[in-house]
């Protein structure tokens, strides 16, 4: 796997021109809670690129009718990017499963999947330029998919961040 990722990475970058492509990897989550809202390539994956990627890739909107069986695998994402994103890419996983299941909160009313609920564990992710920064911290508060939350981190700090997907969430510096 470690070879083959290695001869992709290294044909992408003998091929391709510097100033017109970009490089971009994609770590897709194993499942994401999706109740109503409409998904982006920044809800299934987490994102790591050049500086061009990060304009282009996150907002990708995916359309429902893709994952209607339930998953969106690799084809389907290099299907979207493929009139939006020229560059080399790379897909670490196969398929992210979208959930689009309900549950019932404390007080019997439906409550998303991917709620935080106050004390619960969470990733906070610190981003800037190329430099990315995760950090585990707990909820100070309650919130749904993207809404701002406070973390405490290591120390008693404490960051606001946006919740991003399930117990994810990215500073909003």
């Amino acid at each position: 796997m470690k070879h083959k990722a290695a001869t992709l990475f290294l044909a992408c970058m003998l091929l391709a021109p510097g100033a017109a492509w970009a490089r971009v990897t994609l770590y897709l989550y194993p499942v994401i809670n999706n109740p109503d809202a409409e998904l982006s390539l920044s809800d299934i994956a987490r994102i790591e690129s050049d500086r061009r990627g990060d304009q282009e890739i996150p907002g990708i909107r995916i359309d429902s009718s893709i994952y209607s069986d339930g998953f969106i695998d690799r084809t389907e994402i290099l299907g979207l990017m493929k009139n939006k994103f020229h560059g080399c890419v790379m897909i670490v996983g196969s398929a992210t499963r979208v959930s689009t299941s309900v549950e019932k909160n404390d007080t019997g009313d439906k409550a998303k999947a991917s709620d935080i609920k106050q004390g619960d564990p969470v990733t906070f992710v610190y981003r800037k330029g190329l430099i990315r920064i995760e950090l585990t911290g707990t909820a100070l508060n309650n919130g749904c998919a993207g809404e701002s939350i406070q973390v405490r981190l290591k120390k008693k700090r404490t960051a606001t961040g946006r919740i991003i997907a399930d117990r994810m969430v990215i500073s909003e510096q």
